[in-house]
């Protein structure tokens, strides 16, 4: 059918319509490779270019890999007809496509036709409005991959708002975050010399109705720098960055980069995606991909604060389960926070960029959750770096919440311990918050107790405090008193160490009495020996053994608390 319907359109010059309905009519019921190799005859060519639009729209949905007769058909569709149409005609396919095969398969389909766009310097514009389209649906495509293999609820990790238009879930079965990122960086690498070329033929001028296309495509090519770093690593990134800048068309991004403004205003600041300027950072700033191009007219404190933004959202979404995202965040978050001086940043940040607060927090439960040591360590460093960055008010308030959302022991003895240096500091100059009852506010969140409470399990924050204690004691004269710790030893006294002391000495107690009767209080449930590892994990039953051993180094610590607290009381003589 289609064999008689090209010989009439050629022979009796008949409208292209009926050609077309045959064409349709046939691909409902034969094979689609056969209609295509039918089309792909060297005699229907003027068939092809005469019908390119409508031809492409029939077949796009039919072609499955890049060896078949369809992907063939569609080449020679491109060649012979006009290249702006062709890319209007993909890019309508593109948009309406919702499986993520097909889109990959079409991508040197558009390599093919920019480069024969860039062939004319008059191109650009042409060139910029296309890319600029392609790059927004792109975007949400790879996002769309991103959240269907890693089983996110959201498909995108910046906090920009879904298009409404799409309106059906993307297919992305079969496909590999490799082979999407492979095809991604062949285009953008493409599409960048192609920029390049007929940039470099208009001279490097261009009227002022191109500039705002040239400002939306820098953004998005740095959207999709970002998107590269999420789906596949900082290699194939740094492929792409490194073709960026390598070109003319990298003039355009750096200028860009340079007009970031100076002032702390996160809104009328954030001219470009939280995404691309976190990926685009990391590859200048930790990868050290095109370092001479970095300007340095950079505001550290703005670039850390939408940078950190987009950190934090990334840490929320894969929590604590993809390593390597995680490290590339906490990477960047170090060599971010190199260029912030301490206690540069204002308490009032914190109210500005409501994140901040949240990411420490992240970085807390990463302390103790996260089962890669690597993480765990470099988010202890980053955590008491970031606090660091503040004011004293600042700090002192991120002390406050922590303590208030914290439930873990020895994350909060560290803090304590942060506290205590605090202090110190500020009885040196005999100046700031960390003195008189505002000390005093923030030391009730952390010494409490109970007679019944889990000693052991709260054994880091109960001695970090009884040594906190202690020094006030040893640092602050009853004379002076600028801690206003010895108006309040009493109450202390009532309030924390004779609860605390009522709680040791039962559990030691009971810790002697079961060394030597094992069997007799097996089963009284006052200690817990089960240990869950970091996963959820749990490790098999102590032997007798283990347990003695276990109670034995339980003794060792409630006597450890003892001693701080015997000292503690001989200092202020209770």
């Amino acid at each position: 059918m289609t064999s008689l319907a090209c010989r009439k359109y050629l022979e009796d010059d008949q409208d292209s319509g009926i050609l077309l309905a045959a064409i349709s009519e046939e691909l409902t019921t034969e094979d689609p490779p056969v209609v295509a190799t039918c089309l792909l005859d060297s005699n229907y060519q003027i068939i092809l270019s005469e019908n390119g639009w409508d031809l492409i729209t029939l077949f796009t949905r039919y072609v499955t890999s890049f060896d078949s007769p369809v992907y063939s058909l569609l080449q020679s569709i491109i060649t012979v007809s006009s290249a702006k149409e062709m890319c209007l005609a993909l890019m309508e396919q593109i948009e309406v496509l919702y499986d993520i095969k097909k889109f990959i398969i079409l991508l040197p389909l558009l390599k093919d036709v920019l480069q024969r766009m860039t062939s004319h310097a008059t191109a650009l514009k042409d060139l910029l409005e296309f890319v600029e389209r392609f790059c927004a649906v792109f975007t949400r495509k790879a996002l769309a991959v991103i959240a269907a293999t890693h089983k996110l609820d959201q498909p995108s990790l910046t906090n920009e708002e879904e298009s409404d238009d799409e309106q059906e879930e993307l297919d992305t079965n079969d496909v590999s975050i490799q082979d999407f990122t492979k095809s991604l960086v062949a285009f953008l690498s493409s599409f960048v010399a192609s920029i390049s070329q007929t940039y470099h033929e208009a001279g490097g001028r261009v009227s002022k109705d191109i500039l705002p296309l040239q400002r939306a495509c820098v953004a998005h090519l740095l959207e999709l720098l970002g998107t590269i770093l999420l789906t596949s690593d900082e290699n194939d990134a740094g492929i792409v960055m490194e073709n960026i800048a390598n070109c003319h068309y990298g003039a355009l991004a750096l200028f860009e980069w340079r007009k970031i403004k100076r002032k702390i205003d996160f809104e009328s600041t954030l001219t470009l995606s939280q995404t691309g300027l976190t990926g685009f950072a990391y590859l200048i700033l930790v990868k050290g991909s095109c370092a001479s191009y970095l300007p340095l007219v950079i505001n550290p404190l703005y670039l850390f604060q939408v940078c950190s933004h987009h950190i934090y959202e990334t840490l929320k979404q894969f929590s604590v389960s993809h390593d390597r995202m995680t490290v590339i965040c906490l990477t960047l978050l170090e060599r971010l926070m190199r260029d912030i001086s301490a206690c540069s940043i204002p308490s009032s940040f914190l109210d500005e960029v409501v994140h901040l607060s949240e990411l420490i927090l992240i970085l807390c439960h990463l302390m103790y959750k996260c089962p890669f040591k690597e993480v765990r360590k470099l988010s202890q460093r980053l955590v008491f770096k970031l606090i660091l960055c503040f004011g004293s008010k600042g700090r002192y308030r991120l002390y406050k919440k922590l303590f208030t959302e914290l439930d873990h022991s020895g994350v909060q003895g560290l803090l304590v311990h942060q506290i205590k240096e605090e202090a110190n500091a500020a009885i040196e100059c005999n100046d700031g918050v960390f003195l008189g009852d505002s000390l005093k506010e923030l030391y009730q969140d952390f010494l409490k107790a109970t007679p019944q409470m889990d000693v052991l399990s709260e054994f880091d924050k109960l001695l970090a405090g009884l040594n906190f204690i202690r020094f006030l004691l040893l640092k602050d004269s009853p004379s002076n008193d600028i801690t206003h710790v010895w108006r309040h030893i009493k109450q202390l006294k009532e309030d924390y160490l004779n609860p605390l002391r009522s709680s040791v000495t039962h559990l030691q107690t009971y810790c002697k009495a079961r060394l030597q009767s094992p069997e007799q209080y097996s089963d009284s449930g006052q200690l817990d020996f089960s240990v869950n590892l970091i996963g959820g994990e749990e490790l098999p039953e102590l032997t007798p053994e283990e347990e003695a051993k276990t109670l034995q180094i339980s003794l060792f610590r409630l006597d450890m608390i003892l001693s701080v607290m015997a000292r503690v009381e001989e200092l202020a003589n209770l």
